[in-house]
């Protein structure tokens, strides 16, 4: 992974299985150029499916599913107003894929925790990184929080984190970033995914003396198998 002018981000990680067997084994992934920040990641994939062809950045990012502003998109997350940033980096999420005629993603709680309990372990111990210190995967962690409980299931799920310091930690800013970054944006833009985990902890895994914030969605969908 390297630094780019005050943000960070991981490169997508995109798993699909049946039933409770395990992730396929991490794929290197080098140095993607983007604009405004290069990345380096890794990339954990085993597709189905189409992602949608239009993956075009909407320069008019903000508008919400339902044609209003995303309220919050430029606020700079602290304490007081976590929830608020949250809910506004959904709503641009959401827009992103309402624009592409993709379903909306239904936030889920089992998914929240997965995200935001690996978004606070990158903060307070300072790491960025899809695998968590322990060695546990993306899978892993949302297998832990019960939603991929059931075996015979199909399910899919996907994972993008980023991290920014200053008007780079902004709803707005880390959309943006991820929507510039092919792997990051076919992940949001899959149109497998239905459900959504959104955690945003704050501080960053490094410059801990500036304001930040660490940023991770978990995609998902399960889906019982057709009789």
């Amino acid at each position: 992974m390297a630094q780019g002018r005050g943000w960070l981000l991981a490169a997508a990680v995109l798993v699909a299985g049946c039933g409770s067997g395990p992730a396929p084994p991490a794929e290197p992934l080098p140095a993607v150029p983007t604009a405004g920040a290069p990345l380096r990641g890794d990339l954990r994939a085993v597709t189905y499916g189409r992602i949608a062809p239009d993956l075009r950045p909407r320069p008019e990012a903000g508008i919400g599913t339902d044609g209003t502003l995303c309220l919050g998109v430029d606020l700079q997350p602290d304490a007081a107003n976590v929830a608020a940033v949250e809910r506004a980096t959904l709503c641009l999420l959401n827009d992103e894929r309402l624009a592409r005629h993709l379903p909306a993603l239904r936030p889920n709680a089992e998914l929240a925790r997965a995200a935001l309990g690996h978004a606070r372990d990158l903060v307070r111990h300072r790491y960025f990184s899809h695998r968590s210190r322990s060695g546990a995967t993306v899978v892993d962690r949302i297998r832990r929080t019960g939603y991929l409980r059931g075996a015979g299931f199909d399910w899919t799920v996907g994972e993008n984190v980023a991290w920014g310091l200053l008007g780079r930690a902004q709803p707005r800013a880390i959309v943006a970033a991820w929507m510039r970054s092919p792997e990051h944006r076919a992940a949001l833009l899959r149109k497998q995914f239905e459900e959504i985990g959104l955690g945003v902890a704050l501080g960053a895994p490094k410059f801990t003396h500036l304001p930040g914030a660490t940023y991770n969605t978990d995609f998902g969908a399960v889906r019982a198998p057709a009789p």
